[in-house]
């Protein structure tokens, strides 16, 4: 049996390359609303969820503004807003 490789990306402008070069086969967990069913359906997912995701493990934007005061990346009068346009790419 042969191994087949696996690519698991946020990029669906990479996932969608592939699949008109007809390279790969494409699936995605099926969300009900914010709720993941976590079945996995044919696909190629335009909607990251990721911050849903972030949000309930407790990783929110707030989250991630309290550690980067607590690093001294940001003080505590600053948002994420601030050093969002000194950034090529940060995403919440």
């Amino acid at each position: 049996m042969q191994e087949i490789p696996s690519l698991i990306t946020e990029d669906y402008e990479l996932a969608d390359e592939f699949k008109r070069k007809w390279v790969g086969s494409y699936s995605q967990v099926e969300f009900d609303g914010e709720n993941p069913t976590h079945k996995i359906i044919p696909g190629i997912s335009t909607n990251s969820h990721s911050d849903v995701v972030a949000k309930r493990v407790g990783f929110d934007e707030e989250a991630i503004r309290q550690h980067l005061i607590s690093q001294g990346y940001l003080s505590s009068t600053q948002e994420l807003n601030d050093i969002k346009k000194y950034s090529k790419k940060i995403e919440f």
